[in-house]
């Protein structure tokens, strides 16, 4: 009974990270597309978004930052993510422990998106009132779209996976 239990415990971690990994945006992106690409897509952005080259350098330096502190908290959480599997395959169980790792991941969480709003502050400060109107309706949006999209993709392939094991 209890190898069931740690079974099925794991198994609800395994679907956990799957979301979390969906929801924090991973996936092809512009900072993981190829070199060419980004500078596309950076070009492309410069243009719709009508930016001067001091406006590009400071949005480009702000979302470096952005990048390297979100990275640092997104291993922090991985770190507690397997903190807490390792917790499941122990013999008995410390629940209370649990629970301090899930805060823990939780206020991790609760960081990156302080991080991301004092982003998005940054970048109004950055932009002209119009620019920010256009950068809100079409990259805010996009992320949102996009994010749903992953979400939906990786629940269809799990679905098919458990289907096709039957």
């Amino acid at each position: 009974m209890k190898s069931k239990m740690k079974v099925l415990l794991l198994v609800g971690l395994f679907m956990l990270s799957v979301f979390t990994f969906a929801e924090h945006g991973h996936g092809q992106g512009p900072r993981e597309m190829q070199e060419g690409q980004r500078i596309n897509f950076q070009d492309r952005v410069k243009e719709f978004l009508n930016l001067t080259d001091k406006q590009f350098e400071k949005l480009e330096a702000l979302k470096m930052k952005l990048d390297k502190e979100s990275q640092k908290l997104r291993l922090k959480i991985q770190k507690e993510n397997i903190t807490i599997k390792e917790l499941l395959l122990e013999d008995k169980i410390d629940y209370a422990k649990i629970k301090s790792v899930l805060k823990k991941i939780n206020d991790l969480e609760l960081q990156m998106k302080y991080k991301k709003f004092d982003h998005l502050k940054q970048v109004e400060e950055i932009l002209k009132p119009e620019q920010f109107e256009k950068f809100k309706l079409h990259f805010l949006d996009a992320n949102k779209a996009r994010k749903k999209a992953m979400i939906r993709k990786a629940v269809k392939k799990r679905v098919k996976e458990a289907k096709s094991k039957r």
